[in-house]
This record gives C-alpha cells, sequence and structure tokens, in this order.
C-alpha cells in the first residue's frame, strides 16, 4: 500500500475548505438534540444526534492530522492551541453565565451540584462526573444539571488529546497500511467495550470516553480511507447520502430511553453518519446537498457548537422556574433564545478567538486560556459562597426550632394529641443540608449497586456482647430505617448487620434491571446468608422499585407479593419483622420546600400511601414469628401526607425519609421490634 496522498482518487478536504454537506449534517445533528430535550415523547431518540457530532469530529480532525502530519512535541501542541482557541472561548462563556444564573435563580439545594458539574465542565471532565453519579442511586433521580451536557464536550477533548499522538505515532512508519490498521484496531476495541459496558453498566458506558471512542475513530478511518477509494459516479453518492440521512433518521424516530446505548444500536446512526460524509454528495443532483446547501441550514450548521451549548441551560432553568412543565410558548422562546445567543457567540466569541492574529502563538494561546480557566474557576465557588450563607442562617435558628417544636418534634407532633404538625418558618435539616441527612449506611458504602455481585454487610450498634443480633434486610428503603434502629440499640443491646443493595430486594421473582439475575443471585445469597447466620430477628423493608420482568402490567402487584412470599417462607426458623414501606412523595421535598416554603409541599395520602407487596405478603402469609408494622399515621393526617412534621424536613429527596425524622419514629417502632424479639 503507498503512503497516503499518493495515486488517489478522491481530493482531499483541503484547509479551510468548508463542506456544505458536512455543516447541513451539523445541523441536522443539533436540532435532533434539541428537538430531544424539548420533545423527548415526540423524539424519543434525538440523543443520537451526539453520535453523528462524534463522527463528524472524528472525520474532520483526522483529515487535519493526516494533512499536517504531528512529527513533533510542537505540532502537537500547536495542534492543542487550535481546539482551545476554538471550543474554550465559547465553552467558559457559557459555564460562567450558567453558574451566575444558577445562584440568582436556582433554589439553594441545586447549588452544590451546580458548583460541581461546573467545575467538572471547566476541565472537560463532566462525563467522567455523570458516570460516577449514574451508578449512585441517590443522583438517579436529581434534577437535571444545566451543565450536564458537556459531558460529550468532554468526550472530545479527551479524544483531543489522545489522538494527534496516536496519529503521530502511526504515521512514523511513513505507510498508510499501519495508520489504517492502528485505527482499526481502535475502533474495533471501543467498540467492543461499547458492546460489553452497555450490557453490564449502561450509565457509564454512554458516557465513559472507552465506550465512546470508536465512534470518533470511525469517522477518522472514514478521513484516512476516502482518499485511497475511487469517487463513485454522482447518482450513487447520492442514493448513498440518502441512506444515510435515513439511517439518522430512523434511530432518531425509533430509538427511546429504554434502548440499550450506545453499544450496538449506536451503530445505526454512526454508520449514518459515515455514508453522508463518505458520500460528498454536494455536487450531485437530487442528493441531500442540494437541502443542505440553504442558508437557513447552513447558518444552523456554522452556529451549531453555540446552540449546543446554550441550548440545554435555557431547557434546565424554564423547567425550574416554571414549575416542571413546558408548554409551547416557551419551548419556542426557549429555541429563539437559542439561536440568538448562539449567534451573538460565535460573531463576538468564537470568530474572533478563532481568527486572531494576536492568539496565535501558542504561548500566548495557553497563557490566554490558562487565565480564563482561572476565572472561571473562581466563579464555580460563587454557589458554594451562597450555600454557606444559608447555612450559617440555619445554624442559627436550629435552637428557635427545637424550641418552637419543643414536645412536637418530628413524629411527635402527628402522635400526640394537641400538637401542630408544625411550628416556626424553618426545618431541621435546613433543605440545604437534607442532602447529608441520609442514612449513614450510604456514606459507609453499605448499599451493593448494579450488577450485585457481592454481598456487602456493615455493624451498627452494640459490637461487643450484644443481647440480640438483628440483620437488617432489603433496599434502600430498608437503609432508611437504620437510624431508627441505631436509637434503640444501646437500650436494648442490640447489633445490627446490614444486608443492603441499590434497588434490589431479595425476592423469589425476577426484576427488570440492568442485571436481572444478578440481583437475583444477590437475594438468595442474602437469604441464605441470614437464615444461617444465628440472627434474634430480621428486619425488612423495602421499595417495589423494579417491575416483574415478562409479567402483565395488571398482574405485577401479584407477582411481587408471590416474590416476596417465597423470601419470607424461607426465613420461616428466623424470627421476621416487615416494616411498611413510607409514603412516597414522587417529588424533591427539600427542593420544593427551598423554592415554595413550608405547607406547600404537601400531598394527598390518597396519593402518597401506595400498596406495599412486602407488607400485604407478610399480612397474608400465616407463618409462626413473622410479624409487620405500619408507621405510616406517622407521616399522614386522615386526609393529608407531610413534607415537615414537628419543624423536621421529613424527606431528604422525592422517596426516602431523612435520618432525623428517622431518630424522632424510634420510640414508635420500639414497641412493635420488642414484641418481634420476645422481650
Amino acid at each position: 500500500m503507498t503512503s497516503l496522498g499518493r495515486h488517489t482518487h478522491r481530493p482531499q478536504l483541503v484547509a479551510g475548505e468548508v463542506r456544505a454537506d458536512i455543516q447541513g449534517l451539523r445541523a441536522i445533528a443539533v436540532v435532533l438534540v434539541l428537538a430531544f430535550h424539548l420533545w423527548p415523547d415526540r423524539l424519543g431518540g434525538g440523543f443520537v444526534g451526539v453520535d453523528v457530532f462524534f463522527v463528524i469530529s472524528g472525520f474532520l480532525i483526522t483529515a487535519h492530522l493526516v494533512r499536517q502530519p504531528p512529527r513533533s512535541v510542537s505540532d502537537v501542541t500547536r495542534f492543542w492551541a487550535r481546539r482551545l482557541r476554538r471550543l474554550l472561548p465559547a465553552s467558559l462563556l457559557v459555564i460562567a453565565a450558567t453558574v451566575i444564573a444558577g445562584v440568582v435563580f436556582f433554589p439553594v439545594t441545586r447549588l452544590a451540584p451546580l458548583a460541581t458539574d461546573a467545575l467538572a465542565s471547566v476541565f472537560y471532565a463532566e462525563n467522567w462526573r455523570l458516570a460516577v453519579s449514574s451508578i449512585d442511586y441517590l443522583a438517579a433521580r436529581a434534577p437535571a444539571s444545566p451543565l450536564q451536557h458537556y459531558w460529550s464536550l468532554g468526550v472530545e477533548e479527551q479524544f483531543y488529546l489522545i489522538w494527534p499522538v496516536l496519529i503521530g505515532l502511526l504515521l512514523l512508519a511513513r505507510r498508510t497500511r499501519w495508520l489504517v490498521v492502528g485505527v482499526t484496531a481502535t475502533v474495533i476495541l471501543s467498540l467492543a467495550v461499547s458492546i460489553a459496558w452497555t450490557a453490564t453498566d449502561p450509565s457509564v458506558a454512554y458516557f465513559a470516553t472507552p465506550a465512546r471512542l470508536w465512534q470518533l475513530a470511525s469517522g477518522g478511518l472514514l478521513a484516512i480511507l476516502l482518499p485511497l477509494l475511487p469517487r463513485s459516479a454522482a447518482g450513487i453518492r447520492a442514493i448513498v447520502a440518502w441512506l444515510g440521512i435515513l439511517l439518522i433518521a430512523v434511530s432518531a424516530l425509533w430509538f427511546t430511553a429504554a434502548t440499550p446505548f450506545p453499544g450496538v444500536a449506536a451503530v445505526l446512526p454512526v454508520a449514518g453518519a459515515l455514508l453522508v460524509l463518505g458520500a460528498d454528495s454536494s455536487d450531485a443532483r437530487f442528493s441531500p446537498g442540494a437541502v443542505l446547501r440553504l442558508r437557513p441550514i447552513q447558518f444552523v450548521g456554522d452556529t451549531s457548537y453555540s446552540i449546543y451549548l446554550w441550548h440545554f441551560p435555557l431547557v434546565v432553568f424554564a423547567t425550574s422556574l416554571l414549575g416542571g412543565h413546558l408548554t409551547i410558548a416557551p419551548k419556542v422562546a426557549i429555541v429563539v433564545a437559542t439561536l440568538g445567543l448562539a449567534w451573538l457567540t460565535r460573531m463576538f466569541i468564537e470568530d474572533p478567538a478563532r481568527r486572531s492574529v494576536w492568539l496565535r502563538p501558542v504561548r500566548r494561546t495557553f497563557g490566554t486560556a490558562g487565565v480564563a480557566t482561572i476565572i472561571a474557576l473562581a466563579l464555580t465557588f460563587a454557589p458554594t459562597l451562597r450555600i454557606a450563607s444559608v447555612e450559617a442562617k440555619a445554624d442559627s435558628e436550629r435552637a428557635q426550632i427545637a424550641a418552637a417544636n419543643a414536645g412536637c418534634f418530628g413524629a411527635e407532633a402527628l402522635a400526640t394529641l394537641g400538637c401542630p404538625v408544625s411550628a416556626g418558618t424553618s426545618t431541621i435539616p435546613s433543605p440545604e443540608r437534607a442532602i447529608d441527612d441520609f442514612s449513614v449506611a450510604y456514606a459507609d458504602g453499605c448499599l451493593v449497586p448494579t450488577p450485585y455481585r457481592d454481598v456487602t454487610t456493615c455493624q451498627y450498634g452494640v459490637r461487643d456482647h450484644p443481647s440480640y443480633r438483628i440483620a437488617l434486610v432489603g433496599n434502600s428503603h430498608a437503609a432508611q430505617w437504620l437510624p431508627a434502629l441505631q436509637e434503640l440499640a444501646g437500650d436494648r443491646s442490640l447489633s445490627i448487620t446490614t444486608y443492603l443493595a441499590v434497588g434490589c430486594m431479595p425476592t423469589g421473582a425476577t426484576l427488570v434491571i440492568d442485571s436481572p439475575q444478578g440481583c437475583l443471585d444477590w437475594g438468595k445469597r442474602v437469604v441464605e446468608q441470614t437464615a444461617a447466620g444465628g440472627f434474634d430477628l430480621i428486619v425488612v423493608s423495602a421499595a417495589p422499585v423494579f417491575a416483574v420482568a415478562a409479567v402483565a402490567p395488571e398482574a405485577q402487584f401479584q407477582a411481587k407479593v408471590d416474590g416476596y412470599t417465597s423470601v419470607l417462607t424461607a426465613w420461616a426458623d428466623t424470627p421476621v419483622l416487615v416494616i411498611r414501606d413510607a409514603p412516597l412523595p414522587g417529588f424533591d421535598i427539600p427542593e420544593c420546600v427551598a423554592t415554595k416554603g413550608l405547607g406547600e409541599c404537601d400531598g394527598s395520602r390518597d396519593t402518597w400511601v401506595t400498596p406495599d407487596p412486602l407488607a400485604v405478603a407478610a399480612q397474608r402469609l400465616a407463618q409462626p414469628g413473622l410479624s409487620s408494622v405500619d408507621l405510616e399515621n406517622l407521616f399522614c393526617s386522615d386526609l393529608t401526607c407531610y413534607s415537615v412534621i414537628g419543624g423536621v424536613l421529613v424527606y431528604v429527596d422525592y422517596s426516602h425519609f431523612g435520618s432525623t425524622f428517622a431518630r424522632t419514629l424510634a420510640p414508635y417502632l420500639a414497641p412493635a421490634l420488642d414484641s418481634a424479639l420476645g422481650r
């Protein structure tokens, strides 16, 4: 095989050349993403626009690197400097604007995640932050961050960091075959990783660079091979380009949030983008190029980077300010505002920075980038300063809250006749500190994550010569009862061993989750260990988070009851106490209280209190030593369930009650616990 650039049949893309079909493809990609974020129910697969962007970036960057091979460290640094001039100014501008807007408009509960996202985005590491938090059960239902779309920029920047080095090393042989082999191997290995991770850890696969690298590298492989191939007839190229557009459209219309992605499914939009790029059909009659060359489409393509940067913060802020639901008017306003801000950013930030002669020297580029980054980093502390101010005020009010609710603190308020549900205008914990009020089981790493490979136990209460040994079993809705048990452990000489998992609960039913067999096997091991563990009591509670696999909707509840019945039966030789699941608000209580105030975030008992299949299984099963307890009357009156009770913020998110309220439940859990222990 000859060295690249000799005896080729296609003209290569020259420096400064802009292909109208590529700009049109960029327009398609960004419109898909924008439409997905505004109308997810209508365009469930619009997220594939990001995959199209990846292919385009890999194609253009590799074409540039092959045309101007990096043969020294200075060549690589010049490449990085060009990338900084192209991407960093607009990126930092949007981060800064988003942080400032967040401090002004967001409730304080959302500022800590915003600061974290801003910091990660400044360093183009948001994809890794999301990969980590995606396996965090507490983050699973968190409101969208206005900067989480920076994950894709993180993937691209990490690609730009390693790709010129790899291409430079492969070109040292001065043989195209080594370049083709190296890039092909990268595509194959990364695709294999993507498929494997999508099957086992799909959330990580979605954000992690190793599972996305093949999409950029496939564009790079096309850039390498395209000049070596004969140029087809115009009609054929037009058909190929239309086929590519069709594949992208099918992906956008067919895929949904339930589609395992990226993995094998991502091959479809990637193949579509490759076909459009490879066809190079702008000069072909009746090709997509005739449409893609239209000025409005070219404008969107030329402005696509800034459109992508601005659209998502606008969507998130509008959703937050308008109460979670966007009608057609604010959606149209978001589109108009996005286009306007994107045009201004391109005209006054992107283009001047990219074309600046003053910034052309590499040292000046890196120096200016460093100063701009430091300024952006300084701004990321603004949310933290506001949080500190609010927390200082909350600290000064703690004694007043306790005094105002004396004798009626927490669960006492509903258990004691004559107590008001809550007195005062503040809560313990304050909404901004709710995230710190989760059971200690989370911080101690006691909840096993997917795919549930290990049985992890933690020890609490009395460790030396306890009078009673208790096993606490279940998912996160069992973990929330741990502080109440800890409150009772000293007086009763209790040792508490936890068997907890994220979402998963011992059941005889196969659940629809990422790794069904993993959860089923974990549950079997937990049942075996606790049944043979010499425990005086097994305390169990759970939220039925996932549906039972291969069961019709109308039969789901009974299938869950049957699954729990098999587990309770397996514990027939050990006393078991089932704690009925607490009422479920279904929306973020701390954010609601921070935004709307006390008394505005309560709900109907009929809505919050839902049937608990575990409790039903315990009631139906006539088994000696099996008992149950229901404390929902300490969360709700006859008609209303409360977000704040006796000065205590009950819930720390959308469904978990906090440690502070759990400790106030301890006296009311004690009789059932004592009875189950035979005290």
